[in-house]
């Protein structure tokens, strides 16, 4: 069983609930790993890379777990770390310790997140086809709308109108009379200039 983060691994027996250990935490080339009752000890902590063959390297040596030989019944040793074959191990979690609790996720759990990723990418492309959609409506009514303003802009200039809206004419050109009797109003108060 593995307990803990890659870089602060256990290597636990299901059946002794053993760890393996570096013997005395001894940083001796040849040193024999051996199982030990579980313990806070860098003496039983490994680093590895889950993600395919990997050394076991010993946080409290900085040594690797090495097969000096593929005899059985050879113990397992510890060596300067070489990538060697005698090092590299596939370590594959395969799951329940028995207490109810996954160390690691097993298939279904797997299947179940790669199943929920897909259904997020494919939600995803639907809506980004969406905004794809939307963008391309808009830029289309911004185009549409540039050419009316020049349009309108032709027929003003054609007909010697000038651009824009007038100042101060809001609602059918109220203020600009009212604007206008004022000023007609204040000149006939002053008299003639």
């Amino acid at each position: 069983m593995l307990l803990g983060s890659e870089d602060k691994l256990h290597l636990q027996n299901v059946n002794s609930l053993k760890c393996l250990d570096v013997a005395g935490n001894n940083t001796a080339n040849g040193t024999n790993i051996q199982i030990s009752s579980r313990k806070d000890s860098t003496s039983q902590t490994w680093a590895s890379e889950l993600r395919g063959a990997t050394s076991l390297k010993s946080v409290g040596t900085g040594k690797c777990l090495d097969l000096h030989t593929f005899d059985n019944g050879n113990d397992a040793k510890l060596y300067t770390c070489n990538d060697t074959a005698a090092q590299q191990f596939d370590i594959k979690p395969s799951g329940h310790n028995g207490t109810g609790q996954l160390d690691y996720p097993d298939k279904a759990q797997f299947d179940k997140a790669t199943a929920g990723v897909a259904a997020a990418q494919a939600g995803a492309k639907k809506q980004l086809a969406v905004l794809k959609a939307q963008l391309a409506a808009a830029q289309k009514a911004a185009t549409a709308s540039d050419t009316a303003v020049q349009a309108a802009y032709g027929i003003a200039d054609t007909n010697g109108a000038p651009r824009g809206r007038p100042r101060g004419r809001s609602r059918g050109g109220q203020r600009s009379h009212l604007v206008a009797i004022k000023r007609t109003h204040s000149r006939h108060e002053r008299g003639p200039a």
